[in-house]
């Protein structure tokens, strides 16, 4: 049963998308596959849920022969890995010390969300599918489009939230 549904999920990921994909309501972390939602937000404490939507993602964009992207992906993964390491460097440096590492943290979240960013742009570039907010089932969305200036595309929210223009 468990190799049929593997094999099942390896099939499905092997098509490209035709269409644009949406956010997972606010989530700019959470995209909305027709099979699956992906969820980007590392966690420590869930790091195979984390690592399985990226190894989806990465079979997806084969399956759209994105290789620009996939660079961008590898890219973002090692922003991801600084962060990642930063933050249990964070944890194990006494109270004191945290402060330098908080600054640290702070400026490699924007690295991290630029080279996200980057990744989205380049999907839309590479293949002509964007991630945006989905306005028709989360109205809430609206406040987002508004903050990106007018735009449905995750990727210009992104940027504007962490000064990346």
């Amino acid at each position: 049963m468990w190799l049929w549904f593997t094999l099942s999920l390896s099939a499905l990921a092997e098509e490209c998308p035709q269409t644009n994909l949406f956010v997972d309501g606010l989530d700019v972390y959470s995209v909305i596959l027709p099979e699956q939602t992906l969820t980007f937000r590392f966690s420590i404490q869930d790091r195979v849920a984390y690592q399985h939507s990226i190894d989806y993602w990465r079979k997806m964009l084969q399956s759209c022969h994105a290789d620009k992207t996939l660079k961008e992906l590898d890219t973002w993964e090692a922003q991801q890995q600084i962060l990642e390491e930063l933050g249990m460097k964070r944890e194990a440096t006494v109270v004191l010390g945290r402060w330098k590492i908080r600054k640290a943290i702070s400026a490699q979240e924007r690295r991290t969300a630029w080279a996200y960013a980057q990744m989205l742009e380049s999907l839309e570039k590479e293949t002509g599918i964007s991630v945006l907010w989905d306005l028709q089932h989360v109205p809430r969305a609206r406040g987002m489009v508004s903050t990106a200036r007018g735009s449905e595309r995750v990727v210009d929210y992104i940027r504007i939230m962490y000064g990346i223009e």
